[in-house]
C-alpha cells in the first residue's frame, strides 16, 4: 500500500474475489471517517465496476 490518509477507514480495489479467497493487488481507493461512510462508497463502486471488488478495512 503506497497511499496513506489520516482517515481511520478506506476503500480499497482488488482483484475480483472468489469466496474463502484473500484480496489480491490491493488499492487504495478512498479515506473515510466512519465505517458506514466506506461501506456505502464501496457498495456504489461495486455496482459500477463487476470487474473488481471493493473491501474497506483501516487505512
Amino acid at each position: 500500500m503506497s497511499a496513506q490518509t489520516n482517515m481511520p477507514w478506506a476503500v480499497y480495489r482488488c482483484d475480483r474475489l472468489t469466496r474463502g479467497a484473500t484480496p489480491q493487488n490491493e488499492q487504495l481507493i478512498s479515506g473515510h471517517l466512519t465505517p458506514l461512510e466506506a461501506m456505502h462508497e464501496a457498495n456504489r463502486l461495486k455496482r459500477a465496476d463487476r470487474a473488481h471488488s471493493y473491501t474497506v478495512g483501516p487505512a
